[in-house]
């Protein structure tokens, strides 16, 4: 940081006699300066204001991130538990050569396959937070194949395309077809015996029978299924325990497709988790900024149907993550949509800001239909010809044309979609300013750091 103030919370006199440390504002109380510039703040841990979470959030949302320095260098191990709950940690032998190096110089490029979670082990123990994880996994890495769930006496596959899941299928009992829809009062239990006699006679699925009786109408059935895939698909989240084990393998593409994004069934399963995981993994991250991807493919993947768009358009990369809890009222939905955006890798968590706004946008427009694949590919034809160059139209494109939307469309389709979503994200966008400080968001990573 040549040439600009930073902040030094410290009752060590001697620290001042350095050369090095001419533009530090020395605070010894904690008292932030008034009308102070934005700067980095480095809090000595002997201080006393470390066990003061909300002096160190004024800190964060007034002045700018917070630095802890050590006296001792630390372990790996040590290192790593700052890093990931959310704070940095610097030896003071070390700072020397930080603040000498200015801002723009600790800006560095990122590994891009690192801003993924891992590749999941081919089976293991599954509990809420690790589930959750499994899943997040499973959709980064695109994996195709069958996962088998067991808890007890329930067992449960799991298909999965390109990481979504498609379909699921469960022996528990009440999430049977006929049983969901005798629990909804759609159809009396008779009828639900009467169908499945029909279902065996014709070799037809339940649904389809319960069709050709008159008990349901095509689109009935569709909405039907859409509520039973979600019922076993989210049963799976409140599960304590169990195991699982993913075979990648040839898979059949079922006739029934879920109309939900991978992002809404993350948030309609975080809703469903055991109050206060949520709400400990977010205030974790508290002081964290919020950033886009730096990759267009998760970028713009498709977000929840009930995204608070005004709210989730303040996102640029200069905003921290209370900060747009607090825009938003802390809002229970809001919050596990954002965790579920983060998870699903839509988002990320920085411990600088961005040096210049980048904002999360593309949101659908007000009223705005879903085109068939071959009347967008003509629109966007001709905005390409014409020529498109309003950042929110082009991101508005990305999102409507985006891979996960056409997983099982025919190859031609999806060859050219993906085709034109590169071509815009590479010759109409500016790439993301990438930052040495981004980092993963993790479920319950309070429990596993405290």
């Amino acid at each position: 940081m040549q040439n600009k103030s930073f902040y030094v919370i410290t009752l060590d006199e001697e620290l001042f006699g350095q050369p090095w440390m001419k533009p530090a504002v020395m605070c010894r109380m904690g008292t932030q300066p008034k009308e102070a510039p934005r700067g980095d703040v480095y809090v000595d841990l002997m201080h006393p204001i470390c066990s003061q979470a909300e002096a160190l959030d004024r800190w964060r949302k007034e002045i700018g991130p917070v630095v802890f320095l050590s006296r001792f260098p630390l372990g790996k191990e040590s290192w790593q538990r700052f890093i990931e709950s959310g704070s940095e940690i610097l030896y003071i032998g070390e700072m020397e050569k930080r603040v000498g190096q200015g801002t723009d110089n600790r800006t560095q490029q990122v590994d891009l396959s690192k801003l993924v979670p891992e590749r999941p082990a081919s089976r293991g123990k599954i509990e809420p937070a690790s589930w959750v994880a499994l899943l997040s996994a499973i959709h980064s890495h695109q994996m195709t194949g069958n996962l088998y769930l067991k808890t007890e006496k329930i067992k449960k596959m799991v298909t999965f395309l390109s990481g979504f899941p498609l379909q699921v299928k469960s022996n528990k009992s009440k999430e049977l077809l006929g049983r969901m829809l005798v629990d909804e009062n759609v159809i009396p239990a008779s009828a639900c015996e009467e169908s499945v006699k029909k279902m065996n006679a014709e070799s037809i699925l339940q649904g389809q029978a319960l069709v050709r009786m008159n008990l349901l109408t095509e689109d009935e059935l569709v909405a039907a299924l859409s509520r039973q895939w979600a019922i076993k698909l989210l049963d799976v989240f409140e599960w304590l325990e169990g195991e699982y084990v993913f075979k990648e393998e040839a898979i059949q593409i079922p006739e029934f497709l879920p109309p939900f994004s991978f992002s809404d069934l993350m948030s309609s399963g975080l809703a469903r988790l055991t109050s206060g995981i949520v709400e400990a993994s977010v205030n974790i991250a508290s002081g964290m900024f919020l950033v886009p991807h730096p990759v267009a493919r998760w970028r713009y993947q498709p977000l929840p149907a009930n995204i608070d768009m005004e709210l989730f358009g303040r996102i640029d990369g200069r905003l921290t993550v209370s900060q747009l809890m607090e825009a938003g009222q802390s809002d229970r939905t809001q919050m596990t949509i954002l965790s579920s955006l983060l998870l699903s890798n839509a988002l990320l968590l920085s411990l600088r800001p961005l040096p210049a706004p980048q904002h999360f946008g593309g949101f659908p427009l007000p009223g705005e239909h879903v085109l068939l694949p071959a009347r967008m590919l003509e629109e966007l034809e001709v905005e390409w010809q014409t020529g498109i160059s309003d950042i929110g139209r082009i991101e508005t494109w990305l999102r409507r044309i985006h891979m996960d939307r056409f997983l099982v469309e025919k190859s031609s389709v999806r060859e050219q979609m993906e085709s034109w979503f590169n071509k815009l994200s590479h010759e109409k966008m500016s790439p993301l300013q990438n930052t040495g400080d981004l980092r993963l968001f993790q479920l319950g990573w309070k429990v596993k750091y405290e």
